[in-house]
């Protein structure tokens, strides 16, 4: 009988960049409330001191949801959203309401090379980009962790298959 080996590696985006993304969405949140606790304050129509309460209260309450139901569906977009290196090629899975796939061979690598921001270089996360000679594009798997690592393991899965 035939040894079979699967060698799955399953890598998604930075996870420092999700909370990048949380962090700038709660600061942006915290200005839109700032803002319009200011607008009611110095308006006309929220004189009585009941009525600023309540506005304020109502705001607050609509924003934290708002806030919770954008960050569930952040967290729920990184977490199913991901890469797949198996012996021959590489796929890009995403679904988040509907189920996509993409499937990239590692045979025929013209190039593979990463792109990597300051912020990237600081906290250990870059693009790889694939160049294949019979395409036009190319294949970018976006802010990857450790993406020398994932290269390697691309290489050794196209050599391989």
């Amino acid at each position: 009988m035939e040894d079979i080996k699967y060698n799955i590696i399953k890598t998604r985006e930075s996870p420092m960049l999700l909370v990048f993304r949380i962090f700038w969405l709660n600061i942006f949140f915290n200005f839109i409330y700032m803002a319009i606790s200011l607008i009611a304050d110095n308006s006309e129509i929220f004189n009585n001191e009941w009525s600023i309460f309540a506005y304020d209260s109502l705001t607050l309450i609509i924003l934290i949801l708002l806030q919770i139901i954008i960050i569930w569906f952040l967290i729920l977009q990184w977490f199913k959203e991901y890469y797949v290196l198996e012996e021959g090629y590489v796929s890009h899975k995403k679904w988040v309401f509907t189920k996509r796939e993409q499937k990239y061979s590692t045979n025929n690598i013209r190039s593979i090379h990463i792109k990597k921001s300051f912020r990237g270089n600081m906290m250990e996360y870059g693009n790889i980009i694939i160049s294949y000679p019979q395409w036009a594009q190319t294949a970018i798997f976006n802010n990857i962790s450790n993406p020398e690592q994932i290269i390697y393991f691309i290489e050794k899965a196209g050599k391989s298959a």
